[in-house]
């Protein structure tokens, strides 16, 4: 239900409010304290009115419909009931609660406030949620997967509508600000959905093809299954043109934008790939090591959903990365080792799983017999799956970061990614060290309190004391990476000494201005606006900049010169 999204705001109520107070009271002195209260309960307010209105005409919509129940007579009297109250108190209040938020939004700055484009945003996704998951249920009763039910036309035709109205109130706004994360988490829910569609599409084809080949009984349920994946990735489909082919991919492509396509798209479609790839190779290692229990049709029943798994994550791996990718001539940046370092890391934890799993399951192979519990086969292929490929992944993503920061020590050796990275592999590596040492000496203890030390105890303490030595391993490893890097780094290397880091513009409608210096210079501006400050050009600005000291600059808007004042950061 479309109060899924109502409730979890309500549960967030109470934390909101003690952000909003204290957010009040550092702005308090500049006198904005009251507008944001009132932005912050008047879009809150519109956004249940909208949640509840919409679901209470959806509820009387299905109730009337001619193939309801009852010969479309309103036969549910709870439901009547709730319908009626949502909708019936929901409507007036809700048409008042708009024509107020209509006068508030004849102010410039009130349709450039971030509380009316997280509210956009939000109630777009909201409608765009329900609209998807009810088009959805509708598509499998015309297909006849299911039974029709009037609900699912009802609730496609009100949440459909409520996107739509918030969704072009958006592209008023130029999806800009919050809007873009809408626009962000909207390309996304479209993307996996889709491939959620054309991965199952193509796993029921290829398992259809695998059955015809080994002779396999397969499900009788083709036909539904191909239906339904079809379903979810045409709509799936529909969302990601909408929202990336025609807004997304023509964003600027900044930091932001490049960081969330990297992770979100590219990141996701590789490890979705890995993760195919990784249980197809476990599924043939078991094979080869005679730990399959049944015919080859049974032991890799699994097999088609893995291909297609594996074909579907590379696709959309290959696409993003083509789309997010350095050019000729383009510097490396935080998004960009971001996504080195986050695959790295994924990798590097699926490595060190795949070790300790591989040598518990020798640690199997060599005791005796009797000593343990299971086959160490199973064990031993899936461990030497993870390393054989995630293994390969670790190494591309380590070697590339390594390379640029033997090429570039200053930049790459002082970024805060790489910092993080290491501080947070060797930290992790640590803790799973202690974790590992409590849990043998907690285990080991048990036994010996009970009185049934043995070879059960060892079987019981291996996985710990195995996986001990591995995180060790590994957290001293990224350790002398870290002091490698201290020595290496360049004294003064937080920040290359060319050009002009951060610039501040205290200026009354700065804001075209910011954009013609930053389309002339390539230097980013700050705007803070400020009626008394005056206005300023943008060749003023420019020449001050030229003229200016330093790399980080205040430049606040003066007759006849504007006045720069630069700064430092602690």
């Amino acid at each position: 239900m479309i109060l899924f999204s109502f409730v979890i705001l309500l549960s967030l109520a109470p934390l909101s409010l003690l952000g909003l107070v204290f957010w009040l009271a550092m702005r308090g002195r500049t006198g904005e304290g009251p507008t944001i209260a009132r932005r912050f309960f008047q879009y809150l307010l519109l956004y249940a009115l909208v949640v509840l209105t919409g679901e209470g005409v959806a509820l009387l919509l299905a109730e009337g419909w001619p193939s309801a129940p009852g010969g479309g007579e309103l036969f549910d009297q709870f439901n009547l009931a709730r319908a009626a109250a949502q909708a019936v108190v929901g409507l007036p209040v809700l048409s008042a609660v708009m024509v107020w938020v209509r006068r508030t939004l004849r102010s410039p700055e009130e349709r450039s406030a971030a509380a009316w484009r997280i509210y956009l945003a939000g109630a777009a996704l909201s409608g765009l949620g329900a609209a998807a998951f009810y088009g959805f249920r509708l598509a499998e009763a015309v297909t006849g997967l299911t039974e029709f039910r009037p609900e699912y036309a009802a609730n496609l035709a009100v949440w459909g509508t409520v996107w739509l109205i918030h969704f072009r109130l958006s592209a008023r706004a130029r999806h800009a600000g919050p809007l873009r994360a809408g626009a962000f988490i909207g390309a996304l829910i479209g993307l996996w959905v889709m491939g959620w569609g054309i991965w199952r599409t193509g796993e029921q084809l290829l398992d259809l093809a695998f059955r015809e080949i080994s002779g396999a009984v397969g499900e009788e349920n083709f036909r539904d299954n191909i239906l339904r994946a079809a379903s979810g990735a045409v709509i799936g489909g529909l969302i990601w043109v909408r929202y990336w082919v025609t807004i997304v991919a023509g964003m600027e492509r900044d930091r932001v934008w490049r960081g969330s396509v990297w992770l979100a798209g590219a990141l996701s479609g590789l490890t979705a790939c890995l993760a195919g790839a990784w249980r197809l190779l476990t599924l043939g290692l078991e094979w080869l090591f005679g730990a399959a229990g049944g015919g080859a049709a049974e032991h890799f029943a699994e097999a088609p959903g893995m291909v297609s798994l594996a074909v579907i994550g590379a696709a959309v791996w290959f696409y993003t990365r083509r789309a997010v990718r350095l050019r000729p001539g383009d510097r490396r940046d935080e998004p960009d080792r971001l996504y080195d370092y986050v695959g790295a890391g994924l990798a590097f934890a699926g490595v060190v799983i795949g070790a300790a799993v591989g040598l518990s399951a020798l640690t199997e192979w060599v005791l005796p017999a009797g000593a343990v519990e299971g086959e160490y086969h199973v064990g031993l292929a899936g461990g030497l799956g993870l390393l054989a490929t995630w293994g390969p992944m670790w190494v591309v993503f380590w070697r590339r970061a390594q390379r640029y920061g033997s090429v570039n020590p200053d930049r790459e050796l002082v970024s805060p990614v790489r910092r993080v990275y290491l501080v947070m592999l060797f930290g992790v590596g640590g803790l799973a060290v202690l974790g590992s040492l409590l849990s043998a000496a907690y285990l080991a203890a048990e036994d010996v309190l009970a009185g049934r030390w043995g070879w059960p105890t060892l079987d019981r303490v291996r996985t710990a004391l195995i996986f001990l030595p591995v995180a060790g391993a590994a957290a001293r490893y990224h350790q002398a990476v870290r002091r490698s890097d201290r020595r290496r780094a360049p004294a003064e290397a937080d920040e290359p000494d060319e050009g002009v880091m951060m610039a501040v513009l205290v200026s009354a409608a700065g804001g075209a201005v910011a954009e013609e210096v930053e389309k002339q210079t390539g230097v980013r501006l700050w705007v803070w606006d400020s009626p008394q400050a005056g206005e300023v050009s943008a060749e003023q600005v420019i020449a001050a900049i030229d003229r200016a000291e330093g790399r980080r600059l205040l430049i606040v808007a003066a007759d006849p010169e504007p006045r720069v004042i630069p700064f430092t950061t602690a």
